[in-house]
Protein backbone atom coordinates (compact mmCIF):
# COMPACT_ATOMS: atom_id res chain seq x y z
CA UNK A 1 0.00 0.00 0.00
CA UNK A 2 1.01 3.49 -0.53
CA UNK A 3 1.22 6.09 2.58
CA UNK A 4 1.69 9.87 1.64
CA UNK A 5 2.71 12.56 3.83
CA UNK A 6 4.54 15.64 3.43
CA UNK A 7 7.71 16.14 3.02
CA UNK A 8 9.91 17.57 5.45
CA UNK A 9 9.10 15.13 8.25
CA UNK A 10 8.99 15.74 11.73
CA UNK A 11 8.40 13.60 14.86
CA UNK A 12 4.93 12.57 14.41
CA UNK A 13 5.58 12.01 10.82
CA UNK A 14 8.50 9.91 11.53
CA UNK A 15 6.81 8.41 14.38
CA UNK A 16 3.88 7.44 11.96
CA UNK A 17 6.19 6.15 9.51
CA UNK A 18 7.51 3.86 12.20
CA UNK A 19 4.00 2.73 13.81
CA UNK A 20 2.89 2.27 10.41
CA UNK A 21 6.00 -0.14 8.76
CA UNK A 22 6.10 -2.02 12.18
CA UNK A 23 2.51 -2.81 13.04
CA UNK A 24 0.58 -1.77 10.38
CA UNK A 25 1.92 -2.31 6.77
CA UNK A 26 5.34 -4.10 6.53
CA UNK A 27 5.75 -3.63 2.89
CA UNK A 28 4.44 -0.09 3.07
CA UNK A 29 5.67 2.09 0.22
CA UNK A 30 5.93 5.77 1.26
CA UNK A 31 5.62 8.98 -0.93
CA UNK A 32 6.78 12.53 0.64
CA UNK A 33 4.97 15.37 -1.76
CA UNK A 34 5.69 19.37 -0.94
CA UNK A 35 4.00 20.70 2.57
CA UNK A 36 0.86 22.21 1.90
CA UNK A 37 -0.36 19.87 -1.04
CA UNK A 38 -3.27 17.65 -0.97
CA UNK A 39 -3.67 16.25 -4.33
CA UNK A 40 -2.50 12.24 -3.35
CA UNK A 41 -2.55 8.95 -5.51
CA UNK A 42 -5.95 7.71 -5.65
CA UNK A 43 -5.71 4.78 -3.84
CA UNK A 44 -2.89 5.81 -1.28
CA UNK A 45 -3.52 6.59 2.76
CA UNK A 46 -2.90 10.32 3.65
CA UNK A 47 -1.61 10.67 6.74
CA UNK A 48 -0.79 13.78 8.97
CA UNK A 49 -1.82 15.84 6.10
CA UNK A 50 -4.85 18.10 6.92
CA UNK A 51 -8.29 16.77 5.88
CA UNK A 52 -7.18 12.91 5.95
CA UNK A 53 -8.46 9.94 8.03
CA UNK A 54 -4.74 9.98 9.81
CA UNK A 55 -4.15 13.71 10.74
CA UNK A 56 -4.86 15.40 13.95
CA UNK A 57 -7.90 14.77 15.90
CA UNK A 58 -9.26 16.39 19.31
CA UNK A 59 -5.84 17.79 20.01
CA UNK A 60 -3.81 14.39 19.64
CA UNK A 61 -0.76 13.76 17.18
CA UNK A 62 -1.82 11.91 13.58
CA UNK A 63 0.42 8.58 15.51
CA UNK A 64 -2.57 8.84 17.80
CA UNK A 65 -5.31 8.58 15.46
CA UNK A 66 -3.55 5.72 13.80
CA UNK A 67 -2.66 3.89 16.77
CA UNK A 68 -6.51 4.09 17.95
CA UNK A 69 -8.06 3.46 14.63
CA UNK A 70 -5.92 0.02 14.47
CA UNK A 71 -6.84 -0.95 17.81
CA UNK A 72 -2.72 -1.54 18.71
CA UNK A 73 -2.56 -3.10 22.24
CA UNK A 74 0.84 -2.46 22.23
CA UNK A 75 1.80 -1.15 26.08
CA UNK A 76 4.73 0.19 24.95
CA UNK A 77 3.13 2.26 22.40
CA UNK A 78 0.28 3.38 24.59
Amino acid sequence: MQWVTWQNVRVDRMACVLLIRRFIDTEADFIFIPEGNTDIPRLAIGFDIPGFRYSHRRGRASFHAIFIDHELEDQVLH
